[in-house]
């Protein structure tokens, strides 16, 4: 507490433009998270209706999504749009077919793992989405929402503009303050010390604020005035 108190007062507003920099890129973060978690609810509401169409049409549909058909524990791929994912297979070993609509999270673990790998997983198969119709049959849709760093660098040049130009506007604010506030407050500085060092009580200092500093100063040349009639 004693180093911020020492400081001069213009490295105090660099610390609060640091603060104020922080402050935006946790923002910005949460901006991020807020985002892939609407983005990620409306991946499974899509995968729900495409998947409860396949259900009732039986038909491959539309062959750009990546969708696979599991019948009697034998998986047929239908996207001809995309090769199938390497792993898919070995990944449906352990799926308990059920009737209606199921939606699968790799990570089942809801502590640090989960959170690990919403930041850095970059695994395509990591949600799956199912609709069976309790007869060892389902259709089933790899579901791809990106990591949060995947977002982070897809949304860099927007939210790095924002933050940017953010940023600008607040050292701009900031160095005005300075001028406001260290300008009449190193003048009043110097003419303390000339009537320090030199005695001189005709020493006075202009002001055109009625704020703190400029209270102060007005404090000041009063007192440097009662002074002078006193030693006259």
């Amino acid at each position: 507490m004693q180093f911020l108190l020492n400081l001069p007062l213009r490295y105090k507003f660099w610390l609060v433009n640091g603060v104020s920099f922080a402050g935006m890129l946790v923002l910005t973060l949460f901006a991020i998270l807020d985002y892939r978690h609407g983005l990620l609810e409306q991946r499974q509401a899509q995968a729900r209706m495409a998947l409860h169409y396949q259900a009732v049409t039986t038909a491959a549909g539309d062959t750009t999504a990546l969708l696979f058909r599991i019948e009697e524990g034998r998986v047929q791929w239908l996207s001809s749009a995309q090769s199938e994912p390497a792993g898919l297979r070995q990944r449906l070993q352990a799926v308990r077919i059920q009737s209606g609509f199921q939606w699968r999270d790799a990570v089942a673990d809801a502590g640090f793992n989960h959170y690990w790998a919403d930041f850095f997983s970059s695994d395509p198969l990591r949600y799956l989405a199912l609709h069976g119709s309790g007869r060892d049959q389902a259709v089933g849709m790899v579901v791809e929402v990106p990591s949060i760093l995947q977002l982070c660098w897809e949304k860099a040049p927007y939210y790095g503009t924002v933050v940017f130009l953010m940023m600008v506007l607040v050292l701009f604010a900031s160095q005005m303050l300075i001028q406001f506030v260290s300008k009449p407050i190193t003048v009043l500085r110097q003419a303390m010390l000339k009537v320090h060092q030199h005695g001189d009580l005709a020493v006075r200092v202009d002001s055109d604020s009625s704020d703190e500093v400029g209270q102060m100063t007005q404090a000041f040349n009063q007192m440097v005035k009662d002074l002078s009639r006193i030693v006259t």
